[in-house]
């Protein structure tokens, strides 16, 4: 959430504004990904993996776009940090069923 505030100190240290819109739609990008993947993997083996991984992906994403040098660097943490954070986002959906019938649930092939 603070990344436009600070995108254009940013681009003003490292340079790339041709790739400014890139640090937004990598993570929305593979946002949509995470929550698909993750929510899958909730209802096949429950919520703790999905989550745990998703965790650690969004704070990795945010390490290496912490500590980036250049924009394409900033632009693959963010990409990290979308994917872990689709993946928090789907398992906290999918875990709210949990708690309820299991007919209220989705079923397998």
């Amino acid at each position: 959430m603070a990344v436009p505030t600070v995108l254009p100190a940013l681009v003003a240290d490292l340079g790339g504004l041709d790739r400014y819109g890139w640090a937004f739609s990598a993570f929305w990008l593979t946002n949509i990904v995470g929550i698909t993947l993750a929510g899958s993997d909730a209802d096949r083996r429950g919520p703790g993996r999905a989550f745990a991984i998703g965790v650690v992906l969004f704070a990795a994403g945010m390490v290496v776009s912490g500590i980036a040098n250049d924009m394409l660097t900033v632009i693959a943490g963010r990409a990290i940090q979308g994917f872990g954070s689709g993946a928090i986002g789907s398992v906290v959906y999918a875990a709210i069923v949990l708690p309820g019938p299991t007919r209220a649930r989705r079923r397998h092939a």
